[in-house]
């Protein structure tokens, strides 16, 4: 593939270098070209990543790839397994510990995944993506142990720099933001109606090396946010590449949303 076809694939409008950043998140939508869709691609991108960055990051054990959305069985609720669909964000069912599930709801829920083109109509990257399933093996968190809901570090890249990270338990809804410095030091960021949350912050060295595996994978790109998990053995595992954080929604005050959009050239 020509990672080359990455950058530039749009034209600047004129009021480009006055754009608040998530504003330029949002002109983006319509306008990824189908080099995107590998990227976005739940498998695809795993490939990919041991491509760019080795051995320094891992990727989540894939335990098998489904046929199709109905290629399920009560053999597969595995509660240490989790069961994802490629062509989306969210599209997935925790198997947990001491539930008892309906195979008719699995497949129901499966079924409705597979009807669906995560937002297609306005994050334009997944339209190129064909619906499909495969099952996981859950991150044996650093925090939260191995219930699925590992806690994502998600960090903005704007030209293969890292500049802000949002740690996140989705589960809860609790969030941190930080701003990172050139040399990777952390300043948090106050966010208006956010209640702080005291995650667990890693050591800098392992800090520094998410850091790193952030520049490495982000590199081929204009703007894009990099998601990883920690392990309890202080592994850094892959998540996913995001293009269109949030939606586009704002998230920042206006001034540091003008800042990050002027790194964005």
């Amino acid at each position: 593939m020509d990672y080359g076809t990455l950058k530039n694939y749009f034209p600047r409008p004129k009021r480009w270098e006055t754009m608040k950043l998530f504003e330029k998140i949002q002109y983006t939508f319509s306008r990824f070209t189908p080099d995107f869709g590998k990227f976005v691609h739940k498998l695809d991108a795993k490939r990919i990543v041991k491509e760019l960055a080795g051995n320094t990051i891992e990727v989540p054990r894939v335990v098998r790839e489904m046929a199709q959305w109905d290629d399920i069985s009560p053999a597969d609720l595995n509660p240490d397994h989790i069961i994802k669909a490629t062509h989306g964000s969210g599209f997935n069912i925790n198997i947990e510990h001491g539930v008892t599930y309906n195979m008719n709801f699995i497949k129901q829920n499966l079924q409705q995944f597979n009807r669906m083109k995560y937002l297609n109509f306005r994050e334009s990257q997944y339209k190129y993506v064909k619906p499909g399933f495969f099952i996981e093996e859950k991150i044996h968190d650093y925090a939260n142990a191995k219930n699925g809901n590992a806690i994502t570090f998600m960090i903005y890249c704007i030209h293969g720099i890292p500049y802000t990270l949002i740690m996140s338990d989705k589960r809860l809804d609790r969030y941190r933001h930080f701003y990172v410095h050139t040399d990777y030091r952390m300043e948090q960021i106050p966010i208006e109606n956010q209640v702080y949350h005291p995650f667990i912050i890693p050591p800098q060295e392992t800090m520094n090396r998410m850091f790193d595996g952030a520049k490495a994978l982000s590199k081929l790109f204009e703007f894009v946010r990099i998601d990883f998990y920690l392990d309890i053995y202080n592994k850094i595992y892959f998540s996913e590449f995001t293009f269109t954080p949030h939606a586009g929604l704002q998230i920042y005050s206006n001034n540091m949303e003008l800042q990050l959009g002027k790194l964005w050239i």
